[in-house]
């Protein structure tokens, strides 16, 4: 059985429990072998239930730290997002409020391991770590309890790095897809929220790196659906238009223009 008890707000181990925080990375990794998956995926499950604050803390930090395999951060970040959401809405409802519940210091330190290893080197793991973000951000946003995660982003859009610029936009095009869901259900989006959104999209739209275009013409498709009110604004919509224009008529890379067409079915 694990128990994750020598983690330590704000997720430092305590000495001569080192021994438990690798057996987390065994675990995960022995989640892909089929003669101890059950096992281990049970004793998951039995951490999870035992106390979620220190499962979650556990998890965020196994996925921010660049010692351990990337399968293993990988799969953390997995189990983090899989304990944000699920398709059935019952059980959505009851995950979101369990995160809502869980004290802030320990909800800080999820979405700084988070936010730091989405920057990481490892492609997988920054995938990874913006599907978590994207969750807690669908949670956090429309109350304004986490009104900092977009102007982060739009730094990471401008950064000079180009993996960072994309994985930016990929979470950023995350983000948006389950900001749309909420503002389906009756949620609030700000303006404020929704133009910073806009603007990191559409400054990735403008980068001549192909990918980084790519990344931010996907994150568009979603996007669009929240600008409605720039998009009453003449001057706002000339701008996007015109940046949409051009990602169609991008020919270095046909994967943008089929995206940028899909934009404006």
């Amino acid at each position: 059985r694990v128990i994750l008890t020598c983690l330590t707000l704000p997720g430092k181990l305590v000495d001569g429990c080192r021994a438990l925080a690798m057996s987390l990375t065994e675990l995960l990794l022995a989640t892909q072998d089929p003669s101890k998956n059950a096992q281990a995926e049970a004793q998951i499950k039995q951490a999870e239930q035992a106390n979620v604050e220190q499962y979650f803390s556990a998890l965020a930090q196994e996925l921010a730290n660049p010692e351990k395999p990337v399968v293993a951060r990988q799969l953390a970040g997995l189990l983090l997002k899989n304990g944000l959401a699920a398709k059935d809405l019952a059980r959505d409802r009851e995950l979101k409020q369990r995160w809502v519940a869980l004290p802030a210091p320990s909800r800080n330190l999820v979405k700084e391991a988070t936010t730091t290893a989405l920057v990481f080197p490892q492609v997988d793991v920054g995938k990874a770590a913006a599907q978590v973000l994207a969750k807690i951000g669908a949670i956090e946003i429309p109350p304004n309890e986490w009104p900092g995660l977009v102007p982060l982003l739009l730094q990471h859009v401008t950064n000079t790095d180009n993996a960072a610029r994309q994985i930016s936009l990929v979470c950023l095009g995350y983000l948006c897809e389950e900001l749309v869901l909420v503002q389906e259900e009756g949620g609030n989006i700000s303006d404020d929220i929704a133009n910073n959104i806009l603007t990191a999209v559409v400054q990735g739209m403008r980068d001549p790196e192909p990918n980084t275009k790519l990344e931010a013409t996907r994150a568009f498709y979603h996007a669009v659906v929240l600008a409605k009110k720039n998009f009453r604004n003449q001057v706002e919509r000339d701008v996007i238009m015109s940046v949409m224009h051009d990602a169609c008529m991008f020919t270095a890379a046909p994967e943008v223009q089929i995206a940028a067409f899909e934009c404006l079915v």
